[in-house]
């Protein structure tokens, strides 16, 4: 990390996570890109699940393995730090290069967890909510590996 990079005014350290950007549903859906970030431990595939996810959904990346945050009246606000701008890690293939989307409002934050710790009595969750840099956000626990990532994260996004 550069200087640079935590010389956000307002910001806190970055966190150790992923977030895409999700476009406007139109109609009456949303008329605003959403974050999603993605948040776990190193190695949990954070950096995947962003790519499933900007495959799946045409969703942009916003910031890969470090996120800023700063508050914000509408909720937290994610962009990456100068230096990781537009970069994301593609395992096997190294740091590449991709269109990215920032500031957005993350609207949905995703703890990512090894599918052998989703217990069957969390098929029917209650509700959760992650607290980012003092603003509320609905948060979900979702098993990584899982074919059905991408549509899940969009199910979730439609209950907030």
């Amino acid at each position: 990390m550069t200087p640079n990079d935590a010389a956000v005014p307002g910001s806190v350290p970055p966190v150790h996570a992923s977030c895409v950007a999700l476009p406007p549903t139109g109609g009456r859906g949303t008329p605003c890109w959403r974050g999603v970030l993605l948040r776990g431990p190193s190695a949990v595939g954070k950096s995947s699940a962003a790519l499933a996810l900007i495959q799946a959904a045409d969703a942009r990346l916003v910031a890969d393995d470090r996120v800023l945050l700063l508050p914000a009246g509408t909720g937290p606000l994610a962009l990456p730090p100068a230096s990781l701008a537009g970069l994301i890690e593609v395992r096997g293939l190294g740091i590449v290069r991709t269109p990215y989307r920032a500031p957005v409002t993350v609207a949905l934050a995703v703890d990512m967890v090894p599918p052998e710790t989703v217990e069957s009595s969390d098929r029917i969750p209650e509700p959760e909510t992650a607290i980012l840099v003092g603003c509320p956000v609905p948060l979900v626990r979702m098993a990584w590996p899982d074919p059905c990532f991408a549509a899940r994260i969009l199910a979730a996004l439609e209950r907030v």
